[in-house]
């Protein structure tokens, strides 16, 4: 009896390995354009800065990881702001999923984003019954730059909160 339900649970477990094992690396040349090194300028929250920003393809070409790091200092010398982003494909629902962790923490709803496609860009908006904040890079083709467009939405208007532009290094 024990061999047999140990058996069902091998079988099962592999059968639900195989089916997540199913989806292809993401292949998105808008993507593509994102990963490499950048220097991030602009304003955030009213305040111009400058920030270091890598991203790199993780996870067997599932995800995009963004290591973003600001260049201001805090009274101990570490960065102001720091983050973890992670960018990847949702094939059921065609459209991207992104995982925002950053030095603020509290993992919540508004961490976890999503959008549909649109022409060179990649629009995210990250909910929860209390906001909607809508992030959104755009790939510039001409200079290779990128844009990244960040405001809150409050009763259907904008609140700008931040522009940046993105240059590689």
């Amino acid at each position: 009896m024990n061999t047999s339900k140990t058996t069902l649970i091998i079988a099962i477990a592999s059968a639900a390995t195989a089916a997540l094992a199913q989806n292809p690396p993401v292949n998105d040349p808008l993507l593509d354009h994102l990963a490499g090194k950048w220097v991030m300028s602009g304003m955030l929250a009213g305040k111009n800065t400058t920030h270091e920003l890598e991203a790199k393809w993780v996870i067997e070409h599932h995800y995009l990881q963004l290591h973003e790091v600001s260049r201001d200092k805090d009274a101990k010398g570490q960065p102001q702001y720091e983050a973890n982003v992670f960018i990847g494909w949702n094939t059921e629902e065609k459209e991207y999923g992104c995982v925002w962790m950053d030095v603020f923490g509290g993992l919540s709803p508004l961490s976890l984003g999503a959008g549909k496609p649109a022409e060179s860009q990649i629009p995210i908006l990250f909910k929860n019954p209390k906001s909607t904040f809508h992030t959104t890079f755009a790939y510039n083709p001409k200079d290779n730059t990128w844009t990244l467009n960040m405001d809150e939405e409050d009763n259907g208007k904008f609140i700008p909160f931040g522009r940046m532009v993105l240059k590689k290094t």
